[in-house]
């Protein structure tokens, strides 16, 4: 599903000013491409992308500065952080909570508040947040040239709600094979001593 976020590009035009709190929350809650590279031209992309590596001890490859990258390991440390410090991250948590419009993650979760990021670059679909629920927790699903992503995201988001929630045994969503499962007991057995 291709969505068109933020309504930057609809609202300014070259050289108004734009106010930096309408352009962090656009990038946020709408993944509004134009609030983020008007950020990051102020700011100059390798600039940016220095800053943000204070939320990891991921040691980065250079490539992480000059290109649009990420890895799951940076993803979890800055949902980590946010978190961690949640009291100082208010409104970017709130505005977190309002993104992507009811898909992705939070698409099946309607009793529980999503706070997260998704994003989508050249087949790469990826989304993570954090999950407030009678158990809290991480969660970061990332894709890559996956049909449908964002139904697949939003299944799978379902599928750890309902497992945090005691609701799902994982092992019926991984299909046995007989064979291997005999085989398996029937080496246990064999490798087994009494005394």
């Amino acid at each position: 599903m291709k969505q068109v976020g933020g309504s930057t590009a609809s609202l300014y035009s070259v050289g108004d000013y734009v106010p930096l709190n309408f352009l962090l929350e656009q990038s946020i809650v709408n993944s509004d491409n134009t609030a983020v590279n008007i950020l990051i031209k102020n700011l100059g992309y390798s600039n940016a992308r220095h800053d943000i590596t204070k939320y990891t001890d991921e040691v980065v490859p250079d490539d992480f500065y000059k290109n649009n990258i990420t890895s799951a390991a940076y993803g979890y440390d800055v949902i980590n952080y946010l978190y961690e410090h949640q009291d100082s991250y208010t409104k970017l948590i709130e505005d977190m909570k309002k993104s992507s419009m009811g898909l992705y993650l939070k698409k099946y979760i309607k009793d529980y508040d999503v706070a997260h990021k998704y994003g989508s670059y050249s087949g790469y679909v990826h989304d993570y947040g954090i999950v407030f629920g009678k158990k809290t927790y991480l969660v970061g699903i990332f894709t890559k040239n996956i049909t449908d992503s964002d139904e697949v995201i939003a299944n799978i988001s379902l599928d750890i709600l309902n497992y945090t929630l005691g609701n799902l045994d994982v092992s019926t969503l991984v299909p046995q094979d007989k064979t291997n499962s005999q085989n398996s007991a029937t080496n246990t057995s064999e490798n087994t001593t009494t005394e």
